[in-house]
């Protein structure tokens, strides 16, 4: 980047003033896996702003500098990491592939989109996700990668929430999958505070939830949803 700014501290404040932060413990949000929870992290906000894209990309960058770990192609998580896997694969001149949800159910059956030299089997693949909470999308997506015989051994996310436990799914998996963040829950709420950019009182809120967030709903009359 042309200035010396900190990556991840650009990347914290773009959630915080771009939109992609919302609270709202009167009306809850409804997660994916069905817990009903005070704030919602939509980095799907950030991709409007080509600076933004730029700091993401050059924070994943340089992540891989310091891994040591070079790859032969950059996969993002349909659809909300599609756009910065793109990024980073364009910065890096690397083959870009898209993983989705599930395989389709017409056409070709595929799951993971995009055709690498010499095929997917034996290749060092990172996978990128814009938003973790409970994992499970991005273990989806690493399984899928493994199936098509690509070598997964990370997965990079712009934000997770860094529950506990969380790392360890990941490091469940067999072979095991090292989870690599930017930025975590309480690196934003340092951010936020240190610059002034929520309220005191909304910053002691989501520390108050962040020490038991899975019990937030049922606590406060909206019990999980399991479909």
């Amino acid at each position: 980047m042309s200035d010396q700014i900190d990556p991840r501290s650009a990347i914290a404040r773009a959630i915080l003033t771009r939109g992609a932060i919302k609270v709202s413990p009167e009306k809850p949000f409804r997660w994916a896996s069905g817990y009903a929870m005070p704030v919602y992290i939509d980095n799907r906000c950030l991709i409007g702003y080509p600076e933004v894209r730029a700091s993401i990309a050059e924070a994943f960058a340089e992540q891989i500098t310091k891994s040591g770990t070079s790859y032969d192609a950059i996969a993002g998580v349909a659809t909300g990491a599609i756009p910065h896997a793109t990024t980073l694969a364009d910065k890096l001149g690397l083959p870009l592939l898209y993983i989705r949800a599930k395989a389709k159910d017409h056409g070709a059956g595929r799951q993971v989109e995009g055709d690498i030299p010499g095929g997917l089997a034996g290749k060092k693949v990172l996978v990128i996700e814009d938003t973790i909470s409970t994992g499970g999308s991005a273990i989806n997506a690493v399984e899928a990668m493994r199936r098509e015989g690509a070598v997964v051994s990370t997965c990079s996310v712009i934000y997770y929430y860094d529950f506990p436990n969380q790392e360890n799914k990941f490091n469940m998996m067999t072979p095991p999958c090292a989870l690599s963040p930017l930025i975590n829950f309480p690196y934003l709420l340092e951010t936020a505070r240190t610059e002034k950019l929520l309220d005191e009182a909304t910053i002691t809120e989501l520390e108050a939830w962040y020490q038991n967030p899975f019990v937030w709903g049922e606590a406060h009359g909206s019990p999980r949803i399991i479909e």
